[in-house]
């Protein structure tokens, strides 16, 4: 009997991800590039004289559906990460991939291995050295192959190798000790409901765990996902409460940050992860809004259960609800309608800007002050607000998209948050081996640094046991004297030196630090490859991996100064950049490239993490911003003129005989989405700890019914002051792409848990 092994292939788009599982599953070569969503193939092989049944998913490469991988990566035993040897970018987001099935598999390694794909393409068009591969592979502790799914080069070979690493990665002790242990704090239990017209009750007397079907399956599915949004729902507002966790390793973490709350939370039914997984893409790609999505999430599903169970909550004398119950595909119908609506009237009220005039940073202070009003941390919104604006405006000239990567945070225990501040160059957290040496080693005044993956022995080997140890001495002497006369000669005023995790410090003997002393060369503590390769693209600095190629070395990228600075015992390494940029296309190492620092303070561990988390939710919003510059009214102005916009059209249909031709389940439907929003604007005012909080909710509904003026549909609830106004105004306001994001993937969580009517174990 084989044993089923689900195997996931993994990277950038085009890379033959689709070509090596076809090869290997169908013996033929895909030349036309089809960019794949999933498809699943299965083969059974026979491995070391045992016989697997492969059970492969080819995912998508795509950034537009990067937020599916968590799903796929949760499910599988082993990960081919594929890179091709013609594209550098496919090779640097191979670091990226890894990184994502680590945080979900919550583990430090899991059976990986790394493929160059397309060895078959001539040396010419080669983009990646195959030591660069090695490298990489070594620095995981992962196998590396390069494979070619065109001639069928070591197809074969790469999943075969995975799958040993399983076979190698199970039978290992330690990694059982590896595994994550049971999460401690908020722990949710569902119970199954059974259906009092159901015919199953006398069913499944057996000992298996049954099946759950039909009404069974869904009411345990919501059931599942509302527990969910009643925890977060406290959650929600600028005055909201806050959770004490304690996690897995025993820490407490006090935070009102959504996405921090779900991470802590133990869950085992599968829709409630799913819910989980919604928040943790509505981060990914807004940095804020996790917690409406979920709590919004949470209001459609308690309203779906109602017209399940055929008792309609609409208040409204024209509907003659209280029929019987509605089926799952009118209510997403009805879902997906009002949805549609809620995005047109939103987007009637959005306000656009060039985020360049002075009304434009207006805008986005207003913007980031609603953002980070919100948090734990909101008495330090001013200072907050003042460094993510800044940070964002030095990137936002940068050619591309840009990306809050961009901006490196640096937290320092010691000052309150006051005394963060902000630097318009990159600044590295390091330790120096060597004294610093402030003193530029050539000419012009500039700075130069560089990355060594070199050996600086030069030990051959011999088969005579006699050799005189001096003449190795020598030979090794002479090799470090030549690399560092080089480096000397080309002004090298700093170097990083890549460390060997098999022998610690192998690569810096007394003998190359005197020279480098000498020198008056800084040396710094040495990196692993991941960490250097990452910094190498950061600074555009080049990774040398042979003496020879220090000689070869052109238009070197330079820096104004390079500093060292100690900060509260934290050792800070500051590249300043030259104020002119070059705009000679043959010096683009010299190209100025802004990667703003904040150092930020705290007299806390606790502090620094939750501002931390704060910064980085600003600095999404901010991104947004710059992205696509447009914004709405906060304070549920959004929500409440979306409502009125849908019962708009709900009364329309009623008094004209449904001329839009809306089933009337599809309206009812449509009434408890325009409910679910009008929550919000409850829950928001319950939060706030306002005691009439349903007359608010009231007058605010009743100031957009009677439109007086054109702003009335920007009026909201300043919940700061707990007065109406025009949210304008008042400075409270959202991006337009976050609050989209609401509607869309609530209403997508919402439509997909619907169609859900079995659940197998």
């Amino acid at each position: 009997m084989s044993k089923l092994l689900k195997l996931v292939i993994v990277g950038d788009g085009g890379v033959g991800k689709s070509a090596l599982t076809i090869q290997l599953t169908q013996n033929q070569f895909i030349a036309e590039y089809d960019p794949t969503i999933e498809n699943s193939y299965r083969k059974q092989v026979n491995i070391d004289e045992e016989v697997y049944m492969l059970d492969i998913l080819d995912t998508a490469g795509q950034e537009e559906y990067s937020a599916m991988r968590d799903q796929y990566i949760r499910s599988g035993r082993g990960f081919l990460i594929v890179y091709s040897i013609i594209s550098r970018p496919s090779f640097e987001a191979v670091t990226t991939f890894r990184e994502q099935i680590l945080r979900v598999k919550d583990l430090s390694t899991y059976p990986i291995v790394i493929i160059g794909n397309k060895a078959d393409l001539p040396d010419k068009d080669r983009k990646v050295p195959p030591m660069e591969g090695k490298e990489l592979a070594k620095s995981f502790g992962a196998p590396f192959l390069e494979t070619s799914a065109k001639s069928r080069v070591n197809v074969e070979e790469a999943f075969f190798t995975l799958v040993r690493e399983i076979k190698r990665w199970n039978q290992n002790p330690q990694n059982e000790e590896m595994l994550p242990p049971k999460k401690r704090g908020c722990i949710i239990l569902f119970t199954k409901l059974y259906i009092e017209n159901d015919n199953n009750n006398n069913n499944n007397n057996n000992n298996e765990e049954p099946s759950l079907e039909g009404k069974d399956a869904i009411f345990s599915n919501i059931i599942a996902c509302i527990s969910i949004g009643d925890i977060m729902k406290s959650l929600l507002g600028p005055k909201s409460r806050d959770k004490l966790i304690v996690n897995k390793y025993n820490e407490i973490i006090v935070s009102n940050d959504g996405y921090t709350v779900l991470k802590s939370i133990q869950l085992e039914h599968p829709c409630s992860k799913m819910m989980v997984e919604l928040s943790f893409s509505m981060d990914d790609q807004n940095g804020d809004g996790t917690t409406s999505v979920v709590v919004l999430s949470s209001f459609l599903l308690r309203k779906s259960l109602k017209l399940l169970n055929g008792s309609s909550t609409n208040n409204n004398n024209n509907s003659n609800s209280g029929g019987g119950s509605i089926h799952p595909i009118k209510i997403i119908n009805g879902f997906v309608r009002a949805s549609k609506i809620a995005i047109e009237s939103i987007i009637n009220q959005s306000k656009s800007f060039d985020i360049n005039t002075d009304q434009g940073k207006n805008l986005m202070m207003q913007t980031c002050k609603t953002t980070l009003n919100s948090k734990l941390i909101s008495h330090t919104n001013p200072i907050l607000s003042k460094l993510a604006i800044d940070s964002i405006l030095m990137i936002s000239n940068l050619k591309g998209s840009i990306s809050t990567e961009s901006i490196n945070i640096i937290s320092i225990q010691g000052e309150s948050v006051e005394k963060s501040t902000i630097h318009p160059y990159f600044i590295l957290p390091h330790t120096l081996i060597t004294p610093f040496y402030s003193n530029s080693n050539n000419s012009n005044g500039d700075f130069k640094f560089l990355f060594l993956n070199i050996s600086f022995s030069n030990s051959g080997t011999t088969d005579n046991k006699n050799l005189v140890i001096e003449e190795n001495i020598n030979r090794e002497e002479s090799n470090i004297k030549s690399i560092v006369i080089s480096l000397k000669k080309k002004g090298i005023s700093m170097i990083g030196i890549l460390e060997d995790l098999n022998i610690p410090n192998s690569n810096i003997s007394n003998l190359l630090l005197s020279y480098l002393v000498k020198a008056k060369i800084s040396v710094l503590k040495p990196f692993s490859f991941e960490r250097m390769k990452s910094l190498s693209n950061k600074l555009n600095i080049p990774i040398i991996f042979d003496k020879s190629e220090i000689i070869k070395l052109e238009n070197l990228k330079t820096f104004k100064s390079i500093k060292y600075q100690t900060i509260n015992n934290e050792n800070l390494i500051h590249f300043e950049n030259h104020i002119t940029q070059s705009n000679h296309d043959s010096d683009f190492q010299n190209e100025k490239i802004i990667l703003p620092t904040i150092i930020l303070r705290g007299t806390t561990i606790m502090e620094l993490k939750e501002t931390g988390r704060a910064l980085h939710d600003a600095l999404c919003v901010l991104r947004n911003l710059v992205r696509n510059p447009i914004v709405v009214p906060g304070g549920s102005a959004c929500e409440i003129e979306a409502s009125k916009k849908i019962n708009g059209f709900f009364n329309n249909s009623i008094a004209n005989n449904n001329n839009n031709n809306v089933n009337r389940d599809e309206l009812l439907a449509m009434i408890s989405f325009a409910e679910s929003l009008e929550e919000i604007s409850e829950t928001l005012c319950q939060n706030s700890g306002i005691d009439n909080h349903l007359e608010v909710v009231l007058k605010l509904k009743q100031i957009h019914l009677e439109n007086k003026t054109n702003d009335s549909k920007n009026v909201g609830i300043d919940l700061k002051v707990n007065s109406i106004g025009d949210m304008f105004n008042y400075g409270v306001l959202e991006t337009l792409s976050n609050k989209l994001a609401q509607i869309t993937m609530a209403t997508e969580i919402v439509t997909s848990i619907l169609k859900i009517d079995e659940i197998i174990y």
